[in-house]
């Protein structure tokens, strides 16, 4: 739970957004199309937020867009599936 800012800057009670069951399952996000595009905006800048306080080292926002596991670029999968029977049918 959390807060929401008024328009004269009062906070009130943010009301919960109803869970369902299956929701996130593997450990998904859950935020506001705002949040979304202020956290978009944030990725090309220097590791500041719109405010100007930094939030993350620079070095630390460029890591974050770095590949970190390699792609076999397999365009369907069929040929994923078809390329896997080769190889004891793991998808590693």
């Amino acid at each position: 739970m959390g807060h929401n800012p008024g328009d004269d800057g009062t906070l009130s009670v943010a009301r919960m957004w109803r869970r369902w069951r299956g929701d996130n399952p593997g450990g998904g996000l859950a935020s506001s199309v705002a949040d979304q595009i202020r956290w978009a905006r944030f990725h090309p800048g220097d590791g500041r937020a719109e405010s100007g306080e930094r939030v993350l080292p620079a070095k630390i926002l460029h890591q974050m867009k770095e590949q970190t596991a390699g792609s076999r670029k397999l365009s369907s999968l069929c040929e994923r599936l078809a390329d896997d029977t080769q190889h004891d049918a793991t998808f590693s």
